[in-house]
């Protein structure tokens, strides 16, 4: 194999595996078709704009590209090369995507208890448009990572335009587009707009390498990070300077961040301009494509809080100042607070407030988002779809900042931040699988679901933090680096199962001192009482005397919080963490008489036998009356009835 093309395959091959495990398995991340299918193309274009920027943005990283330009080889053979490799590794991801949905679509739809069960062809339909905008989506991406770093040579800043360039032309289409324009017209629109923005890409970028020079078109580094009013204060400033460390650091970490605040600016315009075509034009057609993708351009701001976290310590060394950083005299736990508390206030507020602020905005000035508006708090504060939402923000930003700390760029920072997401989704889909299989070991339950998730998102992400510190004071590019790391994880991870089995067990109670000595017996084990519950909660307790209990317990497991998907079991076990225990909604009183055999509670009715059998119901004054003159009744049952004795 040629030498060059071997070179193209290794140095893209990082990035390159990273979005084919992320495009192989994020099918798998949804329950809800229409949020998947909508969210699918999303990320698989935030994916290939990263193996898209890393064709040439690994070049400027390593600094190479002056070697690759003084080369002995025409340009065009060198673009060719370049090109081919990337086609061939954006084919391998789309089919690896293609096959994972196809292999999660048949999956689904040969389930009869499944939701996408009962409208087939609705649901084949959202599956062609979704594939057929990924594929779409991958050409835009592509063409606008090639562009981008060869205008640039920034991959920053690459990134961000890339992002933010289709998103501006997508809305820019939006204002200009008739509002009565049916579906499959503005499907085709928005094909022909994306493939004309990727051959336009695709040639300007052509054009900027075969004219390629040493330095680039700015002749310096771009920077957002200066106004011209602390520019003219530069000099004062200089003849009377001041001793505040911390002020200096925390300036700093606002300089690094200013690529990514200045995205998020853009991302505020355009997502103003989402509403104000919301408010003209889908109030009167609500069921057309433009409307779906306005109802998941809040989606965008996720990427926020993994972008910042990756640059935070990653674009510093490929800078080359991490070194002199760390031999300021300020202590070393002091800058990395400096580092982690901005990266994460800027990752949950981007990646969290920010879109729940905006579209709940909209939402109050009757202009909502599909999406929210079903799962909003009616009561008002916030949903626990909307604390999913700050949580994955903040699990976002834990896992760029984790990966920054071992990557020495940007684009590697990425590719370790998705592979540590899309490791920790399956670990979770891992458990629940576990769970609904009731698997054990040696025939021994282990834990429920709910435990090593709900301990994991409280480890975990002090695990990665502190692995995060480790990294930040002895950066080390070496195995041994990766060895300490891999070792910290899996540390974690068996903290979290072994925690999650001693709770489940109750081991303490081991230590714990027996049981006082007990008093007389006040239960008959020869006729002790019975109780019955139903699904809904409604509980009896029979007890020897006849006299029979009556009670309504709330389980609130949050079920409604199941069908969400990505997220979902966060939502979940924060729901379960808050609400652990049952509550009595009433009456809580025993029913009259003391001659009764046997009770029920059905949601709003009550029935029960008497030891005579006859039959008595609940009439609306919730009072019990005989139904017939039978007296031959032997038992009564409910769906779901459990029956233990006490």
């Amino acid at each position: 194999m040629n030498p060059f093309l071997k070179k193209e395959i290794r140095s893209l091959l990082p990035s390159f595996l990273a979005v084919l495990v992320l495009a192989a398995t994020m099918p798998w991340f949804f329950n809800d078709p229409d949020f998947a299918w909508g969210f699918l193309p999303v990320l698989l274009f935030f994916g290939m704009i990263m193996v898209g920027v890393d064709c040439f943005g690994r070049e400027f990283h390593a600094g190479t590209f002056p070697l690759l330009l003084a080369q002995p080889v025409e340009r065009k053979r060198l673009w060719r090369t370049k090109l081919g490799v990337l086609a061939a590794a954006a084919v391998l991801i789309f089919i690896g995507y293609f096959a994972s949905c196809e292999w999660r679509m048949h999956r689904v739809i040969t389930d009869p208890n499944s939701v996408w069960h009962y409208n087939m062809k609705m649901f084949r339909d959202d599956f062609r448009g979704s594939m057929w905008a990924s594929a779409v989506v991958t050409f835009v991406a592509m063409a606008g990572g090639l562009w981008t770093t060869l205008l640039f040579r920034q991959v920053a800043t690459a990134f961000w335009i890339t992002f933010l360039v289709p998103a501006g032309l997508g809305v820019l289409a939006i204002l200009c587009l008739p509002s009565e324009m049916p579906n499959a017209a503005a499907a085709i629109t928005f094909t022909i707009i994306g493939l004309a923005y990727s051959l336009a890409g695709f040639w300007l970028a052509r054009k900027l390498f075969y004219r390629a020079q040493d330095v680039a078109w700015t002749g310096a580094v771009i920077s957002f990070s200066r106004w011209k009013y602390f520019e003219g204060r530069t000099n004062d400033l200089a003849q009377r300077r001041r001793r505040a460390p911390l002020a200096a650091l925390i300036r700093k970490e606002f300089a690094l961040h200013s690529i990514a605040l200045m995205g998020a600016g853009i991302l505020l315009g355009l997502h103003l301009v989402v509403f104000i075509v919301r408010a003209l034009y889908f109030d009167s057609h609500r069921n057309s494509t433009l409307t779906a993708i306005s109802d998941f351009y809040w989606t965008l701001w996720l990427v926020m809080p993994l972008v910042i976290g990756c640059m935070a310590m990653a674009e510093e060394r490929k800078l080359g100042v991490i070194d002199g950083q760390l031999c300021l005299p300020a202590s070393r736990r002091r800058q990395f607070m400096v580092k982690f508390i901005p990266t994460m206030v800027f990752g949950i507020f981007l990646g969290g407030f920010a879109p729940i602020l905006l579209e709940t905005g909209a939402a109050s000035i009757g202009n909502p988002d599909e999406v929210f508006i079903n799962t909003m708090h009616q009561g008002g504060g916030l949903d626990w779809f909307e604390i999913a939402i700050i949580m994955i923000a903040g699990g976002f930003a834990v896992a760029g900042f984790f990966a920054s700390s071992l990557a020495r760029n940007f684009l590697q920072a990425l590719s370790i931040a998705i592979i540590v997401i899309v490791g920790t989704v399956l670990s979770d889909l891992e458990i629940n699988w576990l769970d609904r299989v009731h698997s054990k070991v040696f025939g021994v339950v282990l834990w429920h679901a709910v435990l090593p998730i709900a301990l994991g998102t409280l480890i975990m992400p002090i695990t990665l933090i502190w692995l995060s510190y480790t990294n930040f004071s002895r950066f080390q590019e070496t195995n041994r680096m990766w060895r300490r790391n891999i070792r910290g994880v899996l540390c974690g991870l068996a903290v979290v199962f072994v925690s999650s089995t001693l709770i489940y067990h109750r081991a303490w109670e081991c230590f714990e001192s027996a049981e006082p000595t007990h008093g007389a017996a006040r239960l008959s084990l020869s006729d002790p009482s019975k109780m019955n519950q139903c699904v809904n909660g409604g509980l009896t307790v029979r007890t020897p005397d006849g006299k029979i209990w009556v009670d309504y317990i709330n389980m609130d497991t949050g079920g409604r919080y199941r069908t969400y998907g990505f997220g979902s079991q966060t939502v979940l076990f924060v729901h379960l963490l808050l609400n652990p225990m049952p509550r009595s909604q009433g009456p809580g009183q025993f029913l009259e008489g003391s001659n009764w055999s046997q009770a029920l509670a059905e949601y709003d009715k009550m029935v029960g036998l008497k030891i005579d059998g006859t039959f008595w119901v609940q009439d609306e004054s919730n009072r019990l009356i005989q139904v017939g003159i039978d007296t031959d009744w032997q038992a009564i049952g409910s769906y779901g009835q459990v029956n233990s004795p006490l």
